[in-house]
């Protein structure tokens, strides 16, 4: 691409367009180390279960009917591995109705894969994220690795540790650079109404719960208040119901809404649940936009996707702060757009602290930051461990 520049004498260039751009791409080339072709050998391998209690966001109580708060937990397992120079981490969680496998089915096939993975060698072709990534995984720990949660707690961990910059290895697997902040589309529930005075630029409203005439008053008045805003019914409206809710949208303009009963002209569209239904299909062409739940389809599976598609948006499962934490690093590589990491909101505690690596106002997540916290976090894993026995 052309670059507008001002050309001082002795012919050096200043960039007056595009330097976030410039400087993405520079900070993706000097921190994916090309040399790094050895092999990486696993000396360790520790899962730790975890159950991290989560409520609905004080923000949307306030601004909603319901003030309660609805009390629950994600539940899952860390994976923390080791290598002879850094440490790793992975989460699985499964999430109820997404996933099939429970916490416990998790937390046991974790386990017999940390058994397989410990001394086993990494290839440097899972670099390529191709498809090596999975084959290393289903060689080395079997059917286990391909349960959907235990399978995005693989991947991450294994890339955690061939890179230090996760990010950046994603990014070039698409031919671009990685972003250092990644935008955070807040996720607001079925009932309530977007409150006022959220950082983000973007808004997720969960919808179908009331009827179609207020979820489109719900949208109207979230554009009211200058948000851009995201639908998801979660596949629950029939065709007459999307259809009343579009007549009483008026003009209001909307980013996309996911899995629409049927496609509108003027609305753009989403695939959600329907890229877990198959491979690829025309429908995926039609689409605006993918929204791509790695923890679901898979870090690898997402990152095909993108290659194929110009605006794929990663979004979380409910995971806890690791888990989310490694959705923003593949945001990060993904199309410049709000990801879907807005149900950090809903975790009442989180030992990740995924919070603390937004910036001031909690619109966006520090890349960088947050690679360099899954390390430490995966440390702590093995230092407990060693402290327990």
């Amino acid at each position: 691409a052309a670059l507008d520049a001002t050309v001082l004498p002795g012919g050096h260039a200043l960039l007056d367009e595009a330097p976030d751009e410039i400087a993405a791409a520079v900070h993706g080339f000097l921190s994916y180390h090309h040399a790094d072709e050895e092999d990486v050998v696993i000396t360790a391998a520790v899962v730790e279960d975890f159950s991290v209690a989560t409520r609905k966001p004080r923000e949307n109580a306030w601004a909603g009917t319901s003030s309660e708060t609805d009390a629950g937990a994600v539940e899952g397992a860390w994976i923390a591995l080791a290598s002879a120079s850094q440490y790793s981490i992975g989460e699985a969680a499964p999430c109820r109705g997404v996933h099939s496998e429970s916490a416990a089915d998790a937390r046991a096939a974790l386990r017999r894969c940390a058994a397989k993975l410990e001394h086993a060698t990494i290839p440097p072709a899972v670099k390529q994220l191709d498809g090596s990534l999975n084959r290393f995984l289903h060689d080395v720990c079997g059917a286990d690795a391909e349960l959907p949660s235990v399978r995005f707690a693989l991947e991450t961990a294994v890339i955690g540790l061939v890179t230090r910059s996760p990010s950046a290895l994603y990014a070039s697997a698409l031919g671009r650079g990685a972003r250092g902040s990644v935008d955070i589309a807040a996720l607001v529930d079925g009932e309530d109404d977007a409150p006022a005075f959220l950082p983000n630029r973007v808004v997720k409203l969960k919808a179908g719960v009331l009827a179609p005439e207020r979820d489109a008053a719900r949208v109207r008045d979230a554009v009211k208040k200058h948000y851009k805003v995201r639908v998801d019914a979660n596949r629950r409206w029939s065709r007459e119901q999307y259809e009343t809710f579009l007549a009483h949208l008026g003009d209001a303009p909307l980013d996309f809404v996911e899995e629409p009963p049927f496609s509108s002209s003027n609305i753009p569209a989403a695939l959600d649940e329907t890229l877990a239904e198959a491979d690829w299909s025309p429908a995926f062409d039609d689409a605006e936009v993918l929204v791509a739940k790695p923890a679901l389809i898979g870090l690898e599976r997402t990152l095909a996707l993108a290659r194929r598609h110009g605006r794929v948006v990663a979004s979380s499962c409910f995971e806890a702060g690791a888990g989310l934490a490694h959705v923003a690093a593949l945001g990060a590589a993904l199309s410049d757009d709000a990801q879907g990491l807005g149900t950090y909101a809903w975790l009442a505690e989180d030992p990740f602290a995924f919070e603390e690596l937004l910036d001031d106002d909690g619109a966006a997540f520090d890349v960088g930051a947050g690679e360099e916290a899954l390390r430490a976090f995966a440390h702590r894993v093995f230092e407990r461990r060693h402290h327990d026995h």
